[in-house]
């Protein structure tokens, strides 16, 4: 059921008057610990990345999904959010640090896509924050090309009006995001509009709030609405997380020390084998794995009655569970 869900709703309904469960960050379900932000704290982090602490900082504030796109869209995410970074030359998908290439996620895409043709797909295609100053006139052409080779006869011409889903049945594609990286491609026209207002918060309450004051805007029949109800770990929590590690590292090491050259200071021993269980303890406790935040958030999400979500259109969040998308494909029969 999930591999076909938009194509089997009312085919004369505008997209945005339809629930789609989306995915943050989509592609970032695997990393390279490199990033051409100029962030301290990032460059930092970039240049211990050979520490496996270090490494596991990296993954626990910057990978977003557990599984690829191919996967995603069989369970029945239907909107993508594809961050880019110009890598080297190379056009690669980022959330700070570097993701997989570009060309690898259209790849899977358009596999899904031919095995199921009329299936609608909304891509968001931006230049990742940190990384936004990596893009020149050249890598714009080069993200140009890639779209129109590997989505050239399936992307759909957009026409100043959101699509129905029968609209978007020869060509179920529809791209959004900047339009610096549409300019050249002839048949997109006008970039999509997609309304939305981040907000970087790690507080739950803070999240809904925003949410609700952002569905109770007036609609406007010419634009997508969206919600993050992705929850965003705060500089302060990595700078933690970075000394908390750096902290473990150092005790572990004069621990082991320790006990090889000192095996009668034991009560020394013993305080710094505690120090660093409490230490290891803290870290769980106060600074949380975005994943442990999605898993909260998702779960709380799926509490709200479903008139408190009459305005909603696009969903996007960390780690979706099945469940979590079945709800809000659910939604559009209710």
């Amino acid at each position: 059921m999930s591999q076909t869900w938009m194509s089997d709703l009312d085919s004369n309904e505008p997209l945005n008057m339809i629930k789609i469960p989306g995915t943050h960050h989509s592609s970032i379900y695997n990393i390279e610990y490199t990033t051409n932000s100029q962030s301290f704290i990032f460059l930092f982090l970039q240049l211990f990345s050979f520490l496996p602490s270090v490494r596991n900082i990296i993954k626990t504030i910057t990978i977003t999904q557990q599984v690829d796109i191919y996967s995603q869209l069989g369970q029945g995410v239907r909107y993508l959010d594809i961050r880019l970074v110009n890598h080297n030359g190379n056009i690669h998908t980022a959330h700070t640090f570097i993701g997989p290439p570009l060309d690898t996620i259209f790849d899977q895409i358009v596999q899904f896509s031919n095995e199921f043709p009329r299936e609608p797909i909304v891509i968001d295609i931006s230049k990742d924050y940190e990384n936004r100053y990596s893009f020149d006139e050249e890598s714009l052409i080069k993200v140009n090309n890639l779209i129109r080779e590997k989505l050239g006869n399936k992307y759909y011409f957009f026409k100043e009006k959101i699509p129905t889903v029968l609209d978007l049945s020869i060509r179920p594609i529809l791209l959004a995001g900047d339009s610096e990286f549409f300019e050249h491609i002839p048949g997109i026209g006008p970039t999509l509009i997609i309304d939305y207002d981040w907000i970087d918060t790690s507080d739950l309450d803070e999240r809904y709030a925003h949410n609700f004051k952002h569905l109770n805007k007036p609609f406007d029949p010419f634009k997508f609405n969206l919600i993050d109800i992705a929850l965003s770990p705060q500089t302060k929590d990595v700078i933690f997380l970075a000394i908390l590690h750096f902290c473990i590292v150092a005790m572990v090491i004069r621990t082991i020390f320790l006990i090889i050259f000192y095996e009668t200071k034991d009560n020394v021993n013993v305080i710094i084998l505690v120090l660093v269980s409490v230490l290891i303890f803290i870290g769980f406790c106060i600074a949380p794995s975005l994943k442990h935040l999605a898993e909260s958030t998702n779960t709380h999400f799926l509490t709200f009655p479903t008139v408190d979500w009459n305005r909603l259109n696009i969903t996007r969040t960390d780690f979706p569970s099945q469940e979590w998308i079945n709800y809000i494909i659910s939604l559009n029969q209710a």
